[in-house]
């Protein structure tokens, strides 16, 4: 599962109400309003890894040290954070995949309120009680106190979540950046190939060029394919973060028999993963106006919506979010309708009225139409 999530216009907020339902004005990587300004940064890769001084730990055993011969990746996110949500079942796996290498992963809240109180503390158990199956991995609370903050995060220069840091077996700074890199930097890091001076350049090198290869899918199917398969040799990983991506070119370009063949195995991977997210990736290009997507399978779209219904927590509202949308875009309003009402009554008091307006626009939006894109099937 691709843990970026930014690819198109979209995505984030999809994901965002999904996971948290919330309104589309949350979804971004980003710092309360009422985070500190960060400093020049002082901590970079390959000096020595800060302590780790945090007030609590809520799910795993405490790290107290540094253990030679160990790797960590800390994970510093908050319960508002959509896209830090997003992540959780992806590091869920590679904790599951590399926990044999002595890899550590530890999720570190931060930023979770403006003001601290008792309150605080409470609101993040209850988070990762109801979370536990998302988050296979360490929890840390960082308190009121904020030192973890201050040591990594501040020290860093880093100003929003989710950010990722790796320490290396030697106990130091490896890699900083966002979770929807890690993956090749987490390979190499084990295999003791990276590098953290010049790991990261090629790393930006390759993210770059795989873009830059989604986007030939406009010149031809073969120029694409050929693009692809150059820009992410050096990081075989990044075939699995931009696979979004690439599949929303190929439709983008009209190449719906080839784009649909993709889609069908991202469908196939997230239903057995259970994972809605991935499951709305499918979907995201067809309702991001900037894609302007002309043709689509409306069988795998019927077959996603189908699944959401079956892996999603359905006392949320966030699966009936998507399924309102998903129903808009085939022409389904009576359905959207009905999601949108049971969206409406399992919403939390403090954000049913921005959802209901946003519902609203989108329905609004969808009527202007005077029917559904010609789609396949």
């Amino acid at each position: 599962m691709p843990i970026k999530r930014a690819c198109i216009g979209t995505t984030a907020a999809l994901v965002a109400t999904f996971v948290l339902s919330l309104d589309a004005a949350t979804a971004q990587d980003a710092a309360p309003a009422s985070a500190e300004i960060r400093s020049e940064p002082n901590l970079r890769a390959g000096q020595p890894a800060p302590p780790l001084a945090v007030e609590a730990f809520l799910k795993g055993a405490p790290i107290t040290e540094w253990a030679h011969g160990h790797i960590y990746v800390l994970e510093f996110w908050a319960t508002w954070c959509g896209p830090c949500v997003a992540a959780m079942p992806h590091l869920s796996e590679l904790q599951a995949e590399f926990r044999d290498k002595d890899v550590h992963i530890v999720g570190i809240n931060i930023w979770e309120d403006p003001t601290y109180s008792a309150d605080t503390a409470k609101k993040v158990r209850e988070f990762v009680a109801k979370k536990d199956a998302l988050m296979g991995y360490a929890i840390a609370f960082d308190g009121a106190a904020k030192a973890t903050d201050r040591a990594w995060m501040g020290a860093a220069g880093r100003k929003g979540i989710p950010t990722t840091f790796v320490v290396d077996r030697a106990g130091l700074v490896a890699w900083i950046g966002h979770p929807s890199e890690l993956d090749p930097v987490l390979a190499q890091v084990v295999d003791g190939s990276w590098d953290p001076l010049e790991g990261p350049k090629r790393l930006k090198a390759a993210r770059d060029a795989t873009i830059a290869a989604c986007g030939k899918y406009a010149e031809s199917f073969e120029a694409g394919e050929q693009a692809w398969e150059a820009a992410t040799k050096p990081f075989p990983h990044l075939a699995a973060a931009f696979e979004d991506r690439r599949y929303a070119e190929m439709l983008a370009a009209g190449h719906v028999e080839q784009a649909t063949r993709l889609g069908r195995a991202m469908f196939e991977k997230a239903k057995a993963k259970r994972d809605s997210i991935a499951l709305m990736d499918i979907v995201v290009p067809m309702l991001d106006p900037q894609m302007s997507i002309k043709t689509f399978d409306r069988t795998l779209v019927k077959d996603v919506a189908n699944a959401i219904a079956e892996v999603g927590d359905m006392n949320d509202p966030g699966p009936h979010i998507c399924l309102v949308q998903i129903n808009l875009l085939l022409g389904n309003r009576d359905a959207a309708a009905e999601h949108t009402a049971k969206a409406l009554a399992l919403a939390p008091a403090d954000r049913k009225e921005a959802m209901e307006r946003w519902l609203k626009e989108l329905a609004a939006a969808a009527a202007e139409k005077p029917s559904a894109p010609p789609s396949k099937n």
